[in-house]
C-alpha cells in the first residue's frame, strides 16, 4: 500500500501523463502553435488603425471653441 506522499506522487505523474497525451493529440491534429501568446488585436486591422488615429473625447472637447 502506498503512503499518502506516494499516492500524491503517483497521481501527479498520472496527471502529467494525461496532459501530455492530450497535448500530443491536439498537436497531431491541429499542428504546433506558431507562438505561445497570441496578440489580442491584429496590428494590421484597417478599422483598428483608423480608430487609433481618431482623437479621444477629451481632445475633441479641449479643442472646441466656446
Amino acid at each position: 500500500m502506498l503512503s499518502p506522499s506516494g499516492r500524491r506522487k503517483k497521481t501527479q505523474h498520472q496527471t502529467r501523463n494525461g496532459q501530455q497525451v492530450v497535448y500530443n493529440t491536439v498537436k497531431t491534429y491541429l499542428g504546433k502553435p506558431d507562438r505561445k501568446h497570441q496578440d489580442w488585436f491584429d496590428p494590421n486591422d484597417q478599422e483598428l488603425q483608423t480608430e487609433q488615429k481618431r482623437p479621444s473625447l477629451p481632445d475633441c472637447v479641449a479643442n472646441q471653441v466656446h
